[in-house]
């Protein structure tokens, strides 16, 4: 997380770069704290969900919310650990450049993880696509690509989400979509070699590209006051080909993923 907050400080800088050509295409907002120009919703939360990705075991952990954006330019999106820059900004359609801070993971998470050594966390950068089909209905996909040379592999994940306000207050949002990922990803994540395989007590396990899981949320979403809301989410991860094959998912974990949680946040 600290390593991604920093991203997030250098990459918000690039949005007085372009200033110029913001200042040009950018509609005119409502004037906050920080001005017209900024959005931005920061506060956190806590979530149940599995202690790794494919795990049969739970832990309650705290849900950070961090979402900033400059002039429908730069951009900071916590949910995705992800800075973009709205370079192509065409009607409902957003295109740009990404940088996306993924997770590692360490073999302490779980017992059953014991043997398998740890992951560092990563940056991956690449590019991002989406359109809105209507105001309530968007599409997107994001491709990134390791640059740390931690897991040094490519990942697409290809997203909907659909809103529907009940009220000028509340409103429920679904998310979806489904991951695609490399063989170097698959090997760090899923793979068990044969060292992993004697320390660990795990078939040796050789994972390859695959779409590897498919995924929904759900949320409930009611703003208390015109500066606070409150977001309660339920999710579910079905994992998938070689994701779902891998010894700590269909030996030691679970194919089905379920999480759910509550953020309060403040937005000026």
């Amino acid at each position: 997380m600290r390593a991604f907050l920093v991203a997030t400080a250098l990459c918000l800088s690039l949005s007085y770069m372009a200033d110029a050509q913001a200042q040009a295409q950018a509609p005119a907002q409502p004037s906050g704290a920080l001005g017209p120009d900024w959005k931005v919703r920061l506060g956190g939360g806590a979530a149940y969900l599995p202690k790794y990705e494919g795990a049969d075991e739970f832990k309650l952990a705290f849900i950070p919310v961090i979402n900033v954006s400059y002039r429908d330019l730069v951009f900071v999106d916590g949910s995705r650990r992800a800075i973009g820059v709205n370079v192509l900004r065409s009607g409902p359609l957003r295109v740009g450049p990404m940088l996306r801070h993924r997770a590692g993971r360490e073999e302490g998470d779980s017992n059953k993880l014991r043997g398998t050594g740890d992951i560092n966390s990563s940056f991956e950068l690449g590019a991002f696509a989406e359109v809105a089909i209507n105001e309530n209905f968007m599409v997107g996909v994001d491709a990134t690509q390791d640059i740390t040379n931690e897991h040094e592999g490519f990942v697409a994940a290809v997203r909907a989400r659909y809103t529907m306000p009940f009220s000028p207050r509340m409103r429920a949002t679904i998310n979806g979509g489904f991951t695609w990922a490399s063989d170097s990803y698959m090997k760090t994540y899923f793979g068990i070699s044969t060292l992993q395989a004697n320390r660990s007590g795990l078939t040796v396990f050789t994972a390859q590209a695959d779409v590897k899981d498919i995924n929904f949320v759900a949320s409930l979403g009611y703003d208390i006051t015109a500066n606070v809301d409150l977001t309660g989410f339920v999710g579910y991860k079905r994992m998938l080909g070689d994701a779902k094959n891998s010894p700590i998912v269909n030996q030691r974990g679970d194919e089905n993923n379920y999480m759910f949680g509550a953020t309060v946040a403040y937005k000026f």
